[in-house]
């Protein structure tokens, strides 16, 4: 009896030790993959399934820094401005141009994170302009720049993108020359991109979303474009090769680098309420109609300069228009 006793004990202490070892396994597993410890992650992820916070509804707004401080310009504008949405499996995505005037604010759009940043709270002033300009509930803002363009687009290895057509850009700014201001080195460089498929890597990618000098497609408009064809291609990308993205290097990377105030508990949130519809996640994009006049489209450019400035108008001279039209898809 004794003798089973102990081997009953031996098997149960052998088990726990086993168990132990695991579960220490795991949490350090989980530390490392979220980069904060296992305890803390644990309690995002119940919070999240309880209380979530964020909904199978959410608007957020995505901005694109242009961030330059060198001999050619010193600006924190955004040159990309995303309003994005998830719902019931669907990605909605519309691009705002740039250089869409707002009157409240006395400023093209672009400028609202540099203003932001003179305020107490950035996120809530971006969120509560934009809020304001599309006529929907903002309740998160992710700001990246282009570096960290550069580092993302190498954890999924480059993405293939399709041009209908292609183009050339003979004024875009030339990275040697900003490094090193030289009469010796030209302060421009030609870029080209070829129509048919593309392969947008590190090397590239900042290129591709920013060049908007060129003969054709050279606007902000053709930029937008351009930029909403990455999106689709990393999307497909994620959905059919999984195995090709390092997901643990794109959360830690994100939780580290990226400018946001979604947090573990937000994303936890966001997974929770789409996760029936991961495996057919699609992506709609949407476009601003530009019109020849202000009786045309959702915005126009004026036959004059605004403030010294070229713009674009909302027609009616206020956002009526557009927010219908965002109503529509949002």
């Amino acid at each position: 009896m004794k003798k089973s006793l102990k081997f009953v004990f031996l098997i149960f202490l052998v088990f726990s030790i086993i168990s132990l070892f695991l579960i220490n396994k795991t949490e350090n597993f989980i530390t490392a993959f979220f980069d904060q410890p296992s305890s803390r992650v644990f309690s995002q992820l119940i919070l999240a399934r309880q209380k979530p916070t964020l909904t199978n509804d959410i608007n957020f707004i995505v901005l694109g820094l242009d961030y330059r401080n060198d001999s050619l310009e010193n600006t924190q504008t955004t040159d990309t401005i995303i309003l994005t949405n998830i719902k019931n499996g669907q990605i909605s995505i519309l691009s705002l141009p740039r250089d869409l005037w707002d009157s409240q604010l006395n400023s093209k759009i672009n400028e609202i994170y540099p203003i932001s940043l003179e305020t107490s709270d950035k996120y809530k002033f971006i969120q509560n302009n934009f809020s304001r300009i599309t006529g929907q509930k903002i309740t998160k803002t992710i700001i990246f720049t282009t570096e960290d363009l550069r580092n993302l687009i190498s954890f999924v290895n480059g993405v293939d993108v399709y041009l209908q057509e292609g183009f050339v850009d003979n004024q875009y700014p030339n990275p040697d020359y900003i490094n090193n201001p030289s009469p010796d080195i030209a302060i421009y460089k030609t870029i080209k991109f070829n129509s048919g498929w593309n392969h947008i890597d590190n090397s590239n990618i900042t290129e591709f979303v920013r060049s908007r000098k060129s003969i054709e497609n050279g606007t902000d408009l053709g930029r937008i474009q351009r930029q909403q064809l990455l999106l689709q291609a990393l999307l497909q990308k994620i959905q059919k090769n999984p195995s090709q993205i390092n997901f643990p290097a794109i959360y830690q990377y994100w939780h580290r680098q990226i400018s946001t105030n979604i947090n573990l508990t937000d994303l936890f949130s966001i997974l929770f309420s789409q996760y029936s519809y991961l495996n057919n996640f699609s992506l709609k994009q949407y476009s601003l109609e530009v019109g020849l006049n202000s009786n045309q489209g959702h915005i126009y450019h004026p036959n004059q300069l605004v403030q010294g400035q070229w713009v674009f108008l909302p027609v009616g001279n206020n956002f009526n228009l557009l927010q219908k039209y965002i109503r529509q898809y949002f």
